[in-house]
């Protein structure tokens, strides 16, 4: 199930539900902030695309795992610093000839 969230304070949120939820005592939840470079890039500067693969598979994609979510948070690029201000702290931290 995909559910969608208006946005808040410049994120919008997706949630992806497996199975039934409710009610349920313990659930296994990822809280994910969207990451250009690690989840669409697969850049290995950040540990972001390796964390999403792994619980897509390991949670919501394993047969054993009866239930799940995953709250994917869109336009919160840096944990909030946006796209434009993680590509100026990496420069900085790598000095201007250098962007991995």
């Amino acid at each position: 199930r995909v559910l969608t969230f208006a946005p808040r304070a410049g994120a919008r949120c997706t949630a992806l539900v497996k199975g039934e939820v409710s009610g349920k005592e313990s659930v296994p939840v990822r809280v994910h902030s969207e990451c250009l470079f690690g989840d669409a890039l697969g850049a290995t500067r950040c540990e972001c695309g390796p964390q999403l693969s792994s619980y897509m598979r390991d949670v919501l994609g394993a047969e054993k795992q009866p239930c799940g979510v995953l709250l994917y948070l869109q336009g919160h690029e840096g944990k909030g610093i946006g796209l434009a201000n993680k590509l100026r702290a990496y420069r900085l931290q790598d000095g201007p000839d250098r962007l991995s």
